[in-house]
């Protein structure tokens, strides 16, 4: 327990630490589907601590993308604890990646979907807010830290719910930083 508890303030610091002054990005080439895969081999044992069976169905052949490794790793592993969090009587948590022409050329698509209660409607227009949470327990930065980091990189994050059956977050990625844009600045307030 006081390892976990000891884990837990840590990623809680290092989230103060992103929202008060984001670090430059250092974006290299990435495979999409080797680093999520590592998020989902570090998080098995949680999930199966709650109950949560973890799957992945990644597309092959997806293109690389211009990524700073250590951001995107913690957006990511802030959407899936959150996903796990939310299945308090367990569930199924899916991984999936796709490559997405919707946006252009070389964008992928990250979905995390989750089998919980989902959110409340009520609660739809505040989930990417800073401290915005509906658990006793939660701090209300793990999805405005991940909303922050993806348009930091130029892309996209949004979520599809529906109450009584689960949520999926979409986390659209450019295959590099968008033309013109200063990498390292941080998302408008409200973006």
């Amino acid at each position: 327990m006081i390892s976990g508890e000891i884990n837990r303030l840590e990623n809680l610091v290092r989230e103060f630490q992103t929202i008060s002054r984001p670090p430059a990005l250092s974006p290299i080439r990435t495979d999409m589907n080797i680093l999520l895969d590592d998020i989902v081999h570090l998080q098995r044992g949680t999930a199966t601590t709650q109950g949560v069976e973890l799957a992945t169905d990644f597309e092959s052949g997806l293109p690389m993308v211009e990524v700073d490794r250590n951001r995107i790793t913690q957006a990511v592993l802030n959407v899936v604890l959150n996903a796990i969090q939310a299945m308090v009587e367990g569930g199924t948590l899916l991984v999936r990646t796709r490559s997405d022409e919707e946006y252009g050329h070389g964008w992928i698509m990250i979905e995390v979907t989750d089998t919980g209660e989902g959110i409340p409607d009520e609660d739809l227009p505040n989930v990417f807010d800073f401290y915005f949470t509906s658990r006793d327990s939660g701090s209300g930065l793990g999805l405005s830290v991940a909303h922050r980091i993806v348009f930091e990189h130029g892309g996209q994050i949004t979520l599809r719910t529906t109450p009584g059956e689960g949520t999926t977050v979409l986390i659209y990625l450019p295959p590099g930083p968008p033309e013109g844009s200063v990498i390292g600045e941080p998302a408008p307030e409200g973006e």
